[in-house]
């Protein structure tokens, strides 16, 4: 963009001047001012706009000549203005329809569920809009609806959705479902990342992890010119905090101004508190600030709410509430254990030292009894569990390291090696150093096993869900290796991870499934003959539906819990997992929760009750309130270590004072 000034002569000429040095961007060339190449669109609007109001306020509307591109770029942003204005108005109307028929393309072929209808109208007819429905509730499903007339009359040419890895399988499935044919589909990274303004012809579907797109924002922003995208931010929670280090915020910001279409998506958009919402929210309309700018908004939910933002919010999101869906309801079937002889003396020395060197405390520092409350916590967890854990991974102690962190829900932080202490200075810890050796099974392994196989003989297939990917391990290579048990954790990696063909080399000259977690989850999914799924929480996150396949088949309806931590988020999503819509309305989802006796897993039982029943009032709720629970979340917040240490002592009292 060029601006050109001839000049008069006089006093005009040194506020003109004065001006345009301070135009950020623009480079002085004799009597011009030069704003270099940029594919940024929205910025060259904003720029005339600001200009054309300056110029107009400061001299009238006479003597200005704007030019026929300027003045179409002009004129696109008052049309934006306009639509922005409109949908405020669409949005509000649309929910306070009773009858909803949103106008489909021919070419979508899935029938829409009742509550699907509303949400679908709202985002064909509001434009840029944000569905915060249930998990589980079919987001992806309303977005290929919302988008199917503009798919087929060419208005939108390309979908990129940005989100995590687990959700680039489901679109592509949903897609297979919504327009009976498998999409043209491009997963963005490697060379393709780095050439990504130039991968248009080869796809109309392109998946990118946030990561990726923080790191093309330039390439992004150029495809988004020569094509007419729509922008779909799966889980947008991820975007919601403008202190994130990973910096997703100001990318997702930064691209949705240049898309032809926004939509955000997310079942648990508002976690923590209002503040959530503001990015989220602006994405849709970055043009046009509908929350105000971020300090403004920020200072004013903290103190008052939603408040004068209600109407805007109201607007532009619709929400499907989990009684909706008309799911059947959850059968939650606890089990108590009894611990086997030497697990229990294990336990119960382990216990009685722990407490005994709480109570001798006298640090006045209360990070360092936190931690000291953290290592007695990992300690129970391991031993509840499976004592062999204690000493195998001993040389792991690390919750900065994310695997390790997550098998017990804590935060990654750094954290001192010494606070376990060694496995010598343990009660019984040569007992401990052998347990393998004394041909004793951990009673909840034993019992897990045998359900599993109980239910596999009824002809069902099953879920283990465990924290510990050496008890996995234990299943894998000898409690349930007849059965063929397939594992998903951490340690499998995705289709999208780096070096995967290394790892599958290494798998395969050890003997092992070489398949990645992707792959893993088809083959439970897809093998009509009962099969046994062993996988922990934090590996099968968002997006992952185990439910049915795509042949319309029933997949799984059957949990058995062996170990769980204080991570609600995590005990959440996996419920949800096999609780979906497109479940067979008979159908009734058994959930086994093994709770050994007097051990931790009785507190933490008690505790993910309380969250669970606190959990079902928000997803019932039409209205979006504050969480306090980031129910995606991969580990605890700090802000719940002191309930977890509350827990921790009233339990060693219980039993061991």
């Amino acid at each position: 963009m060029i601006l050109e000034y001839e000049r008069a002569g006089d006093g005009r000429d040194f506020w003109f001047d004065s001006y345009f040095d301070d135009l950020d961007g623009f480079d002085k060339k004799d009597s011009k001012y030069v704003l270099p190449p940029t594919p940024e669109k929205s910025l060259v609007i904003s720029y005339i706009k600001g200009i054309v109001a300056a110029l107009e306020k400061r001299f009238g509307p006479d003597g200005l000549e704007v030019g026929p591109l300027a003045q179409k770029l002009l004129n696109e942003g008052e049309d934006e203005d306009e639509l922005f204005h409109a949908s405020l108005q669409k949005g509000g109307e649309i929910k306070q329809q009773i009858e909803h028929n949103p106008q489909l393309s021919k070419n979508f072929i899935r029938d829409l569920k009742d509550y699907q209808k509303m949400p679908v109208e709202h985002m064909i007819r509001v434009g840029n809009a944000a569905n915060f429905s249930v998990p589980g509730s079919g987001k992806t499903t309303m977005a290929y609806a919302a988008l199917s007339r503009s798919l087929e009359d060419k208005t939108i040419q390309k979908i990129l959705v940005i989100g995590p890895t687990a959700s680039f399988v489901p679109w592509q499935e949903e897609y297979q479902e919504c327009f009976g044919k498998a999409p043209r589909k491009l997963v963005v990274r490697g060379d393709d990342a780095r050439d990504f303004s130039e991968r248009g012809d080869i796809a109309d579907l392109f998946l990118m992890h946030f990561q990726t797109a923080i790191n093309i924002v330039p390439e992004i922003k150029i495809f988004f010119q020569k094509w007419d995208t729509a922008l779909i931010i799966d889980e947008s929670h991820y975007i919601k905090n403008p202190n994130l280090e990973r910096r997703y915020n100001s990318m997702a910001l930064s691209i949705s101004k240049e898309a032809k279409r926004r939509i955000v998506l997310s079942g648990t958009p508002m976690p923590k508190d209002e503040r959530d919402l503001w990015n989220q929210i602006t994405c849709l309309w970055p043009n046009n600030d509908p929350l105000d700018k971020r300090w403004v908004y920020d200072n004013y939910v903290k103190n008052n709410g939603f408040g004068k933002y209600q109407n805007v919010l109201d607007s532009l999101y619709t929400r499907v509430t989990k009684s909706q869906l008309g799911l059947p309801d959850w059968n939650f079937i606890p089990r108590t254990v009894r611990l086997e002889k030497h697990q229990r003396e294990i336990y119960d020395a382990i216990a009685a030292k722990m407490l005994k060197d709480i109570k001798g405390l006298t640090f006045s520092d209360k990070q360092f009894i936190q931690n000291k409350r953290r290592a007695a916590l990992i300690r129970l967890l391991q031993t509840a569990s499976n004592p062999a854990l204690i000493y195998r991974m001993a040389a792991q102690f690390n919750i900065k390291n994310k695997i390790f962190a997550e098998q017990f829900g804590l935060p990654q932080e750094e954290t001192d090696p010494g606070l376990l202490g060694k496995v010598d200075d343990l009660p019984l810890a040569d007992k401990i150093k052998n347990y393998e050796e004394l041909g004793e099974i951990p009673s909840k392994i034993s019992y897990a096993a045998d359900l599993a196989k109980k239910i596999m003989e009824g002809g069902q297939k099953v879920i283990i869900w465990s924290s510990f990917i050496k008890n996995m391990e234990l299943f894998e290579t000898q409690i349930l290796k007849d059965v063929n048990p397939i594992i998903v954790n951490g340690t499998v990696p995705r289709q999208t991870d780096g070096n995967i063909e290394r790892w599958k080399d290494q798998r395969r000259q050890d003997g092992l499934s070489d398949k990645t977690r992707e792959e893993r989850i088809q083959e439970f999914k897809n093998d009509k003959d009962p099969r046994v799924l062993i996988a922990s929480a934090a590996s099968l996150g968002e997006s992952v539906s185990l439910h049915k396949n795509l042949r319309g088949d029933e997949v799984c309806s059957n949990a058995i819990y062996l170990d769980r931590n204080f991570n609600a988020a995590q005990f959440m999503q996996s419920v949800d997992r096999i609780h979906r819509i497109g479940m067979n309305e008979k159908t009734e989802p058994r959930y086994y929760l093994l709770i050994g006796e007097r051990t931790i897993d009785e507190n933490i039982h008690l505790s993910l009750k309380a969250k669970w029943e606190r959990m079902l009032d928000v997803l019932n709720d039409p209205l979006l309130r504050r969480l306090g629970l980031d129910v995606e979340a991969e580990v605890v917040d700090n802000s719940e270590i002191e309930s977890i240490n509350s827990a921790l002592v009233k339990h060693l009292n219980k039993y061991f004072s």
